[in-house]
């Protein structure tokens, strides 16, 4: 089975001192999916970001893989402004 997976970040300036970090998944997702978005959320958090823009372009995957990522999004500091697509 042939699986294809790409992750691509961008920072985005929204303002005169915003940044946005912009995360775009496309393909299966994998358990690195999860990683990948653990690490986007951990960035935007502790790097100054003010939004952080998810976007998923996906068949699907795996279901343990998908409820991770639902669960960290959840878990998502609230303290800043978070965009999810």
């Amino acid at each position: 089975m042939l699986h294809f997976y790409s992750h691509f970040f961008f920072i985005v300036a929204a303002g005169y001192d915003n940044k946005v970090l912009v995360l775009k998944i496309s393909g299966v997702i994998t358990p690195a999916s999860d990683d990948i978005i653990a690490n986007a959320i951990s960035k935007a958090e502790n790097k100054g970001f003010e939004a952080l823009v998810i976007s998923l372009d996906t068949p699907g995957g795996g279901l343990e893989e998908t409820q991770a990522i639902i669960k960290r999004i959840g878990n998502i500091n609230r303290s800043h402004y978070w965009i999810c697509t």
